[in-house]
C-alpha cells in the first residue's frame, strides 16, 4: 500500500511534468542539415520543483526532480528536398525524487536498476522507464525543422501496459501520461522543440515571433514566443549562433478543467524564457536551455466527501545537448 501522502506527491509531479515537457521549444536562424547514416546522441536534463499547498494538515510542501536521459538519434534517409527520416533511440534513463516532509528520495538508474521488493513507487517507477529503454521511434522532419510525422510511440505504450500491469494502471489513472505518449501528442511535442525557422536571415539585435498551438492532454494550449538574435560566438572551436526566447503559454479561453483521475487540473497562465546555441556550419542544435514556470490548480473530493482544491506553482529547467563522441 502506497501511502496517500506519496501517491499524492507523485501525481502533482506527473502533471507538471507533463505540461513543462510540452511547452519546450526552441527557434533556429538556420536550416536543419541531416547526413544520410549520421548518428548524434543527446542528453535530456530536466530540474523540476514543484511547490504545492492546499492540503489539509499538510501546510507547504516541495517536491523536486530530477530526470536524465540518453538518445541517439540516426539519419535513415534523406530526401531530395531535405528532409529526414530520423530514428530515436532511448539508451537510458535516469531519476532522483526528493520528497517532501521528509519522505526521503527516491532514485532509478537503467544502468544498475535495483531489484524489486524495494519501495512499491520506485518498483512502478522501474518498470516504467525500464521498459522504455532500448526501445526507439522515427520521427520525420523537415530542413525547416518541421516534424511532418512520427511512428512507434504508440507501440511502446502498448508494450508497456501488456509487460506492466502497474504501469497500466498508472496510465489508466492518469489518462493524460497516455495521452502525451502517442504518436500524434508526440508529433506534436517534438514539433515544438524545432520550431520552424525564420524565413529571412537575421543578424545581432534582429528580433521575430513565433506562435503555435500545443496538443496536450490537459487541452490546448498556444504558446507565443518572441526570439532576438543576440550574435554568434565560438564555443568549443565551433560557431554557433545564439538566441534568447521569452514567451507565454495559455490555456483556450473559457477551457474546462480537464480530468486526471480523481483530481481536475486547471493550468493558469505560465512563462517561458530560453536560449539556443545552433551549430552554424552543421545545422543543429549544440545545446538549448528552457526555463518554464507554470501555476496550476488542481480540484479533488477528499476520502470523508470534502472538496480539496490545491494550489501548485512549478519551475523546470530542459536542458538539451549534443554529446560529442
Amino acid at each position: 500500500m502506497i501511502p496517500r501522502h506519496r501517491s499524492l506527491g507523485i501525481g502533482l509531479f506527473v502533471v507538471v511534468a507533463l505540461v513543462s515537457s510540452s511547452v519546450l521549444g526552441a527557434q533556429d536562424t538556420l536550416r536543419y542539415r541531416w547526413t544520410k547514416g549520421e548518428v548524434l546522441t543527446y542528453r535530456t536534463t530536466v530540474q523540476s520543483n514543484v511547490v504545492m499547498s492546499g492540503i489539509p494538515g499538510m501546510g507547504e510542501m516541495t517536491v523536486g526532480t530530477t530526470i536524465t536521459q540518453m538518445s541517439k538519434m540516426t539519419t535513415e534517409d534523406v530526401a531530395a528536398d531535405g528532409s529526414a527520416t530520423i530514428r530515436n533511440l532511448i539508451e537510458s534513463v535516469k531519476m532522483e525524487m526528493a520528497m517532501p516532509m521528509g519522505m526521503g528520495t527516491m532514485t532509478f538508474d537503467s544502468a544498475a536498476p535495483a531489484t524489486a521488493g524495494g519501495d512499491p513507487m520506485m518498483d512502478a517507477f522501474a518498470k516504467g522507464f525500464g521498459l522504455m529503454v532500448g526501445e526507439s521511434f522515427t520521427m520525420v522532419m523537415t530542413p525547416s525543422g518541421k516534424v511532418t510525422k512520427v511512428e512507434g510511440m504508440a507501440k511502446i505504450l502498448e508494450k508497456a501496459k501488456a509487460t506492466s500491469p502497474e504501469m497500466a494502471a498508472a496510465l489508466g489513472a492518469s489518462g493524460g501520461l497516455e495521452g502525451l505518449m502517442g504518436d500524434e501528442a508526440q508529433r506534436s511535442t517534438l514539433e515544438q522543440g524545432f520550431t520552424a525557422m525564420p524565413d529571412k536571415p537575421v543578424k545581432a539585435g534582429d528580433a521575430w515571433k513565433n506562435e503555435f498551438k500545443m496538443t496536450n492532454p490537459f487541452g490546448v494550449l498556444t504558446a507565443a514566443f518572441a526570439f532576438t538574435m543576440k550574435g554568434v560566438e565560438t564555443i568549443n572551436g565551433r560557431e554557433v549562433v545564439r538566441i534568447a526566447s521569452t514567451g507565454t503559454i495559455k490555456a483556450a479561453p473559457g477551457a474546462a478543467p480537464a480530468a486526471m483521475g480523481p483530481m481536475t487540473v486547471a493550468i493558469g497562465d505560465g512563462t517561458s524564457t530560453g536560449e539556443t546555441f545552433f551549430d552554424i556550419k552543421r545545422g543543429r542544435v549544440q545545446k538549448a536551455t528552457s526555463i518554464v514556470e507554470l501555476p496550476m490548480t488542481m480540484n479533488m473530493t477528499g476520502p470523508d466527501g470534502t472538496s480539496i482544491s490545491l494550489q501548485a506553482a512549478s519551475k523546470a529547467t530542459t536542458t538539451i545537448e549534443i554529446i560529442e563522441k
